[in-house]
């Protein structure tokens, strides 16, 4: 129905209305304010009949999608943490993988997918610090 990056767009252009409409009123948390059956109804109508796993799958392969254009562009995978491509946050996103992996949190399929790029979490080799 609707992909994830449609989605991220959205809520930004709802965010920042004000920036495009000069009689927009801005946006505030009280004015977000959903009741539990809004936010469910909401919700049904962004995944349509995907899972939420499906949806958090998809976002993952995105964040996976720009690592390898980064391991293109770069020849490694030392992403920075703050490090941005296209307005997405790939150095937040490697951060959290790293972070799900050291706490044994990270799927197994997701881990494989990773190391079959090659060396994503220790980077002594660069002179960085052994991660895990």
């Amino acid at each position: 129905m609707f992909s994830t990056k449609s989605i991220v767009i959205l809520f930004t252009l709802i965010a920042s209305a004000s920036a495009f409409c000069p009689t927009a009123k801005p946006v505030s948390a009280t004015s977000l304010s959903l009741t539990r059956k809004e936010k469910e109804n909401l919700w049904d109508k962004i995944i349509g009949d995907r899972t939420s796993k499906q949806v958090i799958d998809e976002k993952w392969d995105v964040g996976f999608e720009q690592l390898i254009e980064f391991q293109g562009l770069k020849g490694n995978l030392m992403v920075p943490q703050n490090y941005k491509v296209n307005d997405y946050k790939l150095g937040g996103w490697m951060f959290r993988q790293r972070e799900n992996k050291r706490q044994g949190k990270l799927d197994e399929d997701k881990e494989k997918k990773l190391d079959d790029l090659g060396n994503w979490c220790d980077f002594t080799e660069f002179g960085g610090p052994a991660m895990y």
